[in-house]
C-alpha cells in the first residue's frame, strides 16, 4: 500500500474577503435549505420522477424515499417505520469559484459524503506557517504582494491596485476551524441519541466507507478528533459489510452492530461517507 499526497499549493492565493465573507454568511441558509427540500416529498417527486425513468440508481433511491417517508406510498407499519422517526444531521459543502468582477458563484453543494474538512484545515495550518516562516523572503512576499495585486485589480478594476502592498494586520489565512466543527457535530448528535433514547451502553458512532477507500486520511482526522475531544468510539464499516454485520432490533428500533467478534453494539450516528455512488450498495 501507498499514500499519493492530495493536490495542495505550496502558499495561499489571494481571496477577496468581502467574497469569502459572503460564501461564509449564506451557508447556514443553504444548510436550511436543504433540509427543508428533504422534507417536501411533492417538489421531491415532481423534479425526481422524469429523471428515475433515465436514472436506475435515481429511481431506486426516489423508491426507498417514497417507502420511508410517503404513508401512502409505504408498506411500512408506521409504529415499525425506524428509519423515518430517526434524527437527521447534515455535514454539507458548498464550492465557489470567483466569476467576474470576484463575484462567488456556487459550482456544487454537496449534502453526502461531503470531503475534505479535515484536510482544508491542514492546508490553512500549513499556509498560515509558510507565510509566516517565510516572510523575510523577498520572493515570497513578492508572489503574495503581486497576487494580491491582481486578485483585487480584477475586483475593482483600478490601476492603482499596482502598488498595494501585503499589510500584515489584515492580511493573512483565515482560521479554519471545519475539523473541530464538524466533529463537535457528529459528538452534539450522538449525545442527543443518548438524550433521547437512554442505551443501557455507551452507543458507538459508525462510518460507513467504500471498500479500498482512497481518501482514508481525511477521515481518519475526523474520526481522532471525535475520539480525542470528546471520547467516541467508531467503527468503519462498508455498505457490503454492514448488509452482513448489521441488523435492527425489533423491539426498540436500534441499529446493532456486530464487528469482529464482539457483542453487538448499539449505534448512535451514521456517517456516510459512501452511499451516492450505485457500486457502493450490496445486491
Amino acid at each position: 500500500s501507498y499514500y499519493e499526497c492530495a493536490p495542495v499549493s505550496l502558499l495561499p492565493n489571494a481571496f477577496p474577503k468581502a467574497s469569502f465573507e459572503q460564501a461564509v454568511d449564506v451557508a447556514p441558509l443553504f444548510n436550511r435549505l436543504v433540509d427543508r427540500l428533504s422534507e417536501n416529498a411533492d417538489f421531491l417527486e415532481t423534479t425526481l420522477i422524469p429523471v428515475g425513468e433515465a436514472d436506475p440508481f435515481t429511481f431506486q433511491l426516489l423508491k426507498l424515499y417514497q417507502e420511508i417517508y410517503i404513508p401512502d406510498k409505504s408498506s411500512i407499519p408506521p409504529a415499525q417505520n425506524w428509519a423515518k422517526q430517526a434524527d437527521r444531521l447534515g455535514l454539507f459543502r458548498s464550492d465557489y469559484m470567483l466569476h467576474t468582477d470576484n463575484a462567488i458563484k456556487q459550482v456544487e453543494l454537496n449534502t453526502i459524503a461531503s470531503s475534505f474538512g479535515a484536510l482544508s484545515a491542514r492546508v490553512a495550518a500549513l499556509h498560515r506557517h509558510l507565510t509566516t516562516f517565510t516572510s523575510a523572503n523577498p520572493a515570497v512576499t513578492e508572489f503574495l504582494t503581486q497576487n494580491k495585486r491582481d486578485v483585487l485589480k480584477q475586483e475593482n478594476n483600478d490601476s492603482s491596485m499596482e502598488t498595494m502592498v501585503l499589510d500584515p494586520t489584515t492580511d493573512g489565512v483565515p482560521e479554519n476551524m471545519a475539523l473541530e466543527k464538524l466533529a463537535y457535530a457528529l459528538h452534539f448528535a450522538a449525545q442527543h441519541y443518548q438524550e433521547r433514547f437512554a442505551p443501557s451502553q455507551k452507543p458507538i458512532l459508525l462510518f460507513v466507507v467504500q471498500p479500498g477507500e482512497t481518501n482514508t486520511v481525511d477521515q481518519r482526522l475526523l474520526e481522532f478528533q471525535i475520539s480525542q475531544a470528546h471520547g467516541w468510539r467508531i467503527i468503519r464499516q462498508s455498505l457490503t459489510e454492514l448488509a452482513e454485520h448489521a441488523s435492527v432490533d425489533p423491539e426498540t428500533g436500534a441499529l446493532m452492530l456486530r464487528h469482529s467478534s464482539s457483542e453487538p453494539e448499539e449505534v448512535a450516528v451514521v456517517y456516510y461517507r459512501a452511499g451516492y455512488a450505485p457500486k457502493d450498495y450490496f445486491g
